[in-house]
This record gives structure tokens, sequence and C-alpha cells, in this order.
């Protein structure tokens, strides 16, 4: 890549409807579960940025990239993402995603040298998140959401030079397989306490 920086950004804006309150904020192990992936993107040598509201994430220390409408979707923040950063390239991930290891953010990141969208096939087919995603979308982001889809698997279709790395490869970064595992809802994280993170 052009810029020799690792990018990430850490999706932390949206509703939280099924929560009931700021994810980013819902303590995981004794501390707040976007922690748990600032920590894993810190070790790996990532700059990283956050997407939401300032007034809410402002104790983070973080370079924030302020939300152009509140709880907007994860489409229109990449958009607004990528009119705010110079970078080309980014490891786009969400707050409530704290079990993303080193390793395999690291790997996405080198996989995206080659491609405009880096996404992980899970059992279920690709995921979204956590992904690598490049500034060079942004047409297909406005022609997305000009047809009324707020999906990001939909930039797939419209992708040049799209990567799915398959479940047996990104294994070897994750033998787990806990990377896709997001938290939606109070019993997700109920859940999810009964995993420790190593």
């Amino acid at each position: 890549m052009r810029h020799t920086k690792k990018i990430s950004v850490i999706l932390a804006g949206g509703a939280n409807t099924r929560f009931g309150s700021h994810k980013a904020f819902a303590c995981y192990q004794g501390r707040p579960l976007i922690d748990h992936l600032m920590e894993t993107l810190h070790q790996t040598g990532f700059l990283l940025f956050l997407s939401g509201q300032k007034n809410i994430l402002k104790k983070f220390n973080l370079p924030i990239i302020e939300d152009d409408e509140a709880q907007q979707g994860p489409l229109r923040a990449m958009r607004t993402i990528w009119k705010a950063l110079p970078y080309e390239k980014a490891v786009i991930v969400a707050c409530d995603m704290p079990f993303l290891t080193p390793p395999l953010a690291d790997h996405l990141w080198n996989v995206g040298s080659q491609h405009d969208i880096v996404l992980l096939k899970g059992v279920n087919g690709p995921s979204p998140l956590p992904g690598v995603y490049a500034k060079s979308l942004i047409p297909a982001i406005e022609k997305t959401l000009r047809e009324g889809d707020e999906s990001l698997l939909a930039l797939l279709r419209a992708s040049d030079s799209p990567s799915l790395i398959p479940r047996d490869e990104w294994y070897r970064y994750d033998p787990q397989y806990r990377s896709l595992l997001n938290i939606n809802t109070r019993e997700d994280l109920q859940q999810c306490s009964k995993t420790v993170i190593t």
C-alpha cells in the first residue's frame, strides 16, 4: 500500500437498540468492550480511529470521525469515514467484537494490499465485519445508498477486487473461531462472559 501505516477504524455509533445502552461501554471482564478491541489493534501497531458521536466517545482519547447523522448504520458510517480519512484502506471492525485476534487483524491488513474489500467467510457466508475496505469504494457506497440498500455486503457486488478468506485459512490466526462473534444483546454478553480472552 502507498501508506505504510496500518489503519483501523472501530465503529462505535448506531442505535444499540437491542442492547439497551451503548455497547462500547458495556463491561466485559472488568473493562469496557471496546477496550479489548483497542488493545488488540494497538498490539499490532494499528493507528486507531473511532467512528461515532464525539460527545459519547471522547473519553477514549482517540481521534473520532463524527457520524453525519445520529444512529446511522455501518454503510453510512463508512461513507463518512472515507470522506474524512486521507488513507487508502482500513481494517474496519465493530466495537462489539472483542475477540478479534492480533494475528488475524494483521492478516486482514496484509491481504488487503491487493484488494478493495477483504472479508472473512463464516459458516453462513461472508461476514461484513471485521474487514478491509478501501477509499475507492466511495462511488459504490453512494450508489448502494441511493438504491436504498444499507448492507455492507452489498458492496461485494460492486467491488472490483474482493477477497473472501475461507475459514480453513483464517483458522490459523484464530483457532477458536471467535473473531466473528459480536455482542448484540445483554444475553450475548452474559454468554460471552463465560469465554476468557487470553
